[in-house]
């Protein structure tokens, strides 16, 4: 066999036909069975360790020299002590030499080379190996398997390593209790739980016992996986078969439970491992230390770490790491800041986990102040930061709106050498777009092409997304643009963002440059883009537009921009235009929603057409649609502004006839409209009925009554409901304090304006340009600023002037 050769092309998948049966043939019998006395010295020496490397490779020429041929016996000696010395290439070399000077290797020295292959992380080779062997009629044997087995184990190819002793048992070479072991441990590694367990009870079914590491094995891999009910499954298999568990085996179980709330069990076998002589051990107690802050037995907690001082186990660096992380999901801040001050002040030191972990629970507490202490702490005490710190202090930075600490952070992260990771990434994201910069975008761009990729598409659309709720839409441009100089390929999303940034800043011809290019590309237009592509055209006030993009729409389109395009259209006085929309859904195979009727309601009633709106109250009951609050409150506005007061309380108490109960938006409404037709006894009344409806007014409602109160010189009874506004949990506004303000002043109650006005001032309320005029006209008076004098104390004769243009 040539070594230096390719690899042989057989995969693993045909092994079996390598592992079939052949008739042993004796290809090679050396007839030198006496040994010289070279050979003896050889093998001595190689015993005994007295050689080393270079030693070895010098006997090894002086044997190739040696006639006649020495045996193969010797030369596996001696391979086999150069594999000690970890010179696997040098096996291989010698073994080529050794084949080119005629001497035909035996099963032992094949072995020995597939080891070498092994060491080499090139078992393909021993593969190759392995069909020199089958040809030349030799059998392998347990030592071959188990070196191809382990070979392939380390290369991770478990499952491959799992097939080959699969062809060796079926060709009736045994395997030992070790092999068996090495596959299980390595399927659990990997995730192969179920081979794994299938292989152990073969083991068993061999003749072989399982032991504490073989349960083990299997025990930690379905804990793992978070498969309790497995792994207590097989810890009582393994009770029943005699086994006794150890610290191990008893750990991960206690892990497993403590962290499912399975405490009381966990305590059971906390207990059973004491009365077997075990000591739990600092992992025992840690696991379920963890289990009982998790459930928030902080009590429990204080008894398990006396438990554990008491046996002279004393709380690590992790037990403590646990208690700050669970108190502060607790939301116990103060409690984790003191555990933190006992490690300053008792040990164990803290790591940067225990640093980390107290951050972040600062920042998610809001305790802002806190967190930067302790971070300036890290520093001063020289703690080694990584990008988890930086990550934490970036975003709390930016949650507090403190862009300039973030941004200096970002360039020390920079300085160090630190790589963004993708949480990094997204704090930086967040920051840009609270900074609404483009130079902060730019820089930003460099810390994230620095880590281990590239600005993803994302990156940008969500930068570009920030920057356009900022108002920067040149910046945002520029980023776009950047996309597509980079050869990324924008998607829907981003296309959709840039489009509507272009549409709400009146930039209409970039958007239709956009619409364009989306569908040069081939892209394919989904109805939730042309959705947002109308009401972009529709808010920019483009009707063209939003029509060429709606008919363009086609089948795709829906009723949601039906209903977008009819609102637009009315809105802007085109009523033909919404009139035909309207009509076309039918033809279109869609039904109208309520927001559809609604709408259409907005706009007979906004023309006085009460007869057209009525007939689509009608229509809409006919397809199975209820009136809601908006059709009723629409319609009573209209009836109200026709000057038509008694429709308006007919449409009102049909509400009420229907089964439903008016809301508070009918109830202003209808207050509203009798006021305006000088009904204001009949909206006192029905003001009164609010209140044994159930309802609440809100200062909407107070305000048309007090308004309507002071225009009529009422003065005495609006001041009244303005003093029950707030005892019935409504708060008064600032056109409220400048009605009542005003009215007093129109009938010169100077001294029952004041308190209203300091009042009014208090809560930061600004008087509005008729009050200003009013207070002007008072202080222009002889007896005027005696009666202002405490408000010009208090607040200056500024508030009297006219808002500078």
């Amino acid at each position: 066999m040539n070594i230096g050769a390719k690899p042989c092309c057989r995969s693993l998948s045909s092994l079996s036909s390598l592992f079939k049966p052949k008739t042993q043939k004796n290809v090679h019998k050396n007839t030198c069975l006496i040994q010289t006395e070279l050979e003896v010295e050889v093998r001595r020496r190689c015993k005994t360790g007295q050689l080393n490397l270079q030693e070895s490779l010098l006997y090894f020429e002086k044997l190739l020299k040696t006639r006649p041929m020495p045996l193969a016996d010797t030369f596996n000696h001696l391979f086999c002590y150069v594999m000690k010395l970890k010179g696997a290439s040098e096996v291989i070399s010698m073994y080529n030499r050794m084949r080119q000077q005629g001497i035909v290797p035996d099963l032992y020295t094949c072995n020995i080379l597939i080891n070498a292959f092994r060491h080499l992380e090139r078992v393909d080779y021993g593969f190759c190996v392995l069909c020199d062997v089958m040809k030349r009629g030799l059998e392998p044997d347990l030592v071959t398997v188990d070196c191809l087995v382990c070979g392939l184990c380390s290369q991770g190819k478990v499952v491959d390593a799992l097939k080959v002793f699969d062809e060796m048992c079926e060709r009736g070479i045994k395997s030992d209790v070790t092999l068996y072991r090495t596959i299980i441990g390595k399927l659990c590694g990997v995730g192969e739980t179920g081979r794994a367990v299938d292989l152990h009870r073969r083991m068993i079914a061999a003749g072989f016992e399982g032991n504490a590491l073989t349960y083990g094995f299997i025990i930690s891999s379905f804990v793992r996986d978070k498969l309790i009910d497995e792994a207590m499954s097989v810890f009582g298999e393994m009770k029943r078969n005699r086994v006794s568990p150890n610290v191990s085996s008893f750990g991960l179980i206690i892990h497993c439970l403590s962290s499912s709330g399975g405490l009381k069990d966990a305590r059971g076998y906390l207990d059973e491992m004491i009365a077997q002589g075990i000591s739990p051990g600092l992992i025992v107690y840690n696991s379920l230390v963890y289990g009982l802050c998790k459930e928030g037995m902080w009590d429990e907690v204080a008894e398990m770490i006396n438990e554990m001082v008491r046996r002279g186990i004393s709380p690590d660096v992790c037990t403590y790491n646990t208690l700050i992380s669970r108190l502060c999901k607790d939301h116990k801040l103060d409690e984790a800041i003191d555990v933190y001050g006992s490690m300053i002040n008792k040990g164990p030191e803290p790591n940067l986990q225990t640093y980390n972990t107290l951050l972040d629970g600062l920042f998610t507490g809001c305790r802002y102040t806190d967190a930067t202490k302790l971070f300036e702490s890290m520093r001063h005490d020289e703690v080694e930061l990584n990008v988890v710190t930086y990550n934490m202090m970036i975003s709390g930075y930016c949650k507090y709106g403190k862009l300039e600490e973030a941004g200096e952070l970002i360039r020390e992260m920079n300085c160090k050498g630190l790589k963004p990771d993708s949480y990094t990434n997204m704090s930086l994201i967040r920051f840009v777009n609270q900074a609404g910069d483009s130079e902060v975008a730019k820089e930003v761009f460099d810390v994230i092409r620095k880590s281990d990729s590239s600005p993803h598409l994302h990156h940008y659309t969500a930068l570009i997304d920030g920057l356009i709720k900022k108002e920067k839409i040149d910046e945002a441009r520029k980023l776009f643009d950047e996309i597509l100089d980079k050869g990324l390929v924008p998607d829907a999303v981003a296309y959709s963002n840039m489009i509507m940034g272009c549409f709400k800043y009146g930039r209409t011809k970039e958007a239709i440059e956009l619409i364009r290019r989306m569908g040069s590309e081939g892209m394919r237009l989904s109805g939730a883009l042309y959705t947002i592509m109308i009401r972009g055209a529709s808010q920019a006030g483009n009707w063209d537009m939003a029509l060429e993009i709606f008919d363009a729409a086609g089948h795709a389109s829906n009723i949601i921009q039906f209903n977008i395009l009819i609102d637009g259209l009315i809105k802007s006085g085109k009523w033909d235009d919404a009139k035909r929309r309207f009509d076309e859904m039918s033809d279109k195979g869609l039904v109208p929603d309520t927001i559809t009727y609604n709408t259409m309601f907005s706009g007979y009633c906004k023309q006085g057409k009460l007869d057209e709106a009525f007939e689509l109250i009608r229509r809409m009951k006919r397809e199975g649609l209820k009136p809601d609050s908006y059709t009723y409150t629409s319609l009573i506005h209209a009836s109200c502004r026709a000057g038509d007061s008694d429709a308006a309380q007919d449409i009102f108490n049909s509400i009420r006839k229907s089964g439903q109960s008016p809301d508070i938006f009918q109830f202003n409404a209808l207050i509203s409209g009798l006021i305006k037709n000088g009904k204001l006894d009949d909206a006192k009344r029905l003001f009164d009925e609010i209140q044994n409806m159930g309802l609440v007014a809100n200062v909407v409602t107070y305000n048309i009554i007090i308004d309507a109160l002071c225009k009529h010189e009422m003065l005495s009874e609006a001041r009244a409901l303005f003093y029950e506004l707030e005892p019935k949990g409504c708060s008064p506004d600032s056109i409220m304090f400048n009605t009542l303000v005003s009215g007093f002043l129109q009938l010169n109650r100077v001294k029952d304006a004041v308190p209203l006005l300091e009042n009014m001032l208090d809560r930061k309320f600004i008087p509005d340009s008729v009050v200003k005029h009013r207070l002007r006209r008072v202080l222009a008076r002889p007896d005027g600023r005696k009666a202002l004098q405490p408000l010009l104390d208090t607040y200056g004769e500024s508030i009297f002037e006219r808002k500078s243009l």
